[in-house]
């Protein structure tokens, strides 16, 4: 049997959301509270051998699986300079399985 780069990821990322979660907007920019994702913190190491954090998104309608990694967090103007959001990509194994979300970026805001 032949397992799919998107399967090996799927068994090393334990944080899985639904993909109706998430706001998908203009197609090329989406995002969610990270309340809406549920409790505690959204994101769990994607690779056990790396520090790369992300979550997988599940399709209620065909049960497609993507895998997304934090690219960058979204720090505010305060003194404390507290984060407010993170943003997210598609891996490239995802990329290469779904090249329509290759431009894609997630918003998590931090509420």
């Amino acid at each position: 049997m032949v397992v799919s780069t998107i399967n090996r990821e799927r068994a090393i990322c334990g944080s899985r959301h639904d993909a109706r979660r998430i706001s998908w907007g203009d197609g090329k920019n989406a995002g969610a509270f990270a309340s809406d994702l549920g409790p505690g913190r959204p994101f769990d190491r994607i690779y056990p051998d790396a520090a790369d954090e992300g979550f997988v998104l599940v399709s209620a309608r065909t049960g497609s699986e993507t895998v997304w990694v934090v690219e960058d967090e979204i720090y505010g103007a305060g003194p404390d300079r507290e984060v407010v959001g993170w943003r997210l990509v598609p891996t490239i194994a995802t990329r290469r399985e779904f090249p329509r979300l290759a431009d894609v970026r997630i918003t998590i805001w931090n509420d």
